[in-house]
């Protein structure tokens, strides 16, 4: 099972990718208002309770642009904090 974080589109999401296939999606922000500094934890933990993926990750993959460099920065740090 893969964790897929993309910081390049101007509203990020995680999807969960099994079998080269996606089985969920989750937005991080919902609109340009919101910071994805404030947002992507809770995001991930409402992606776990409805996934329950647990210990099930094989890869954390994380796309590095182009794109804004805060969310690059973001993205990946959260992904290397996991």
């Amino acid at each position: 099972m893969i964790l897929f974080l993309d910081t390049v589109s101007s509203l990020p999401e995680f999807s969960i990718i099994e079998d080269n296939k996606i089985i969920y999606v989750q937005k991080i922000i919902k609109n340009d208002q919101e910071k994805m500094s404030d947002c992507i934890f809770p995001a991930y933990s409402n992606l776990i309770d409805k996934c329950l993926i647990g210990n099930k990750l094989d890869y954390l993959v994380v796309n590095t642009g182009p794109g804004s460099y805060t969310s690059l920065r973001i993205g990946i740090s959260f992904l290397l904090g996991l």
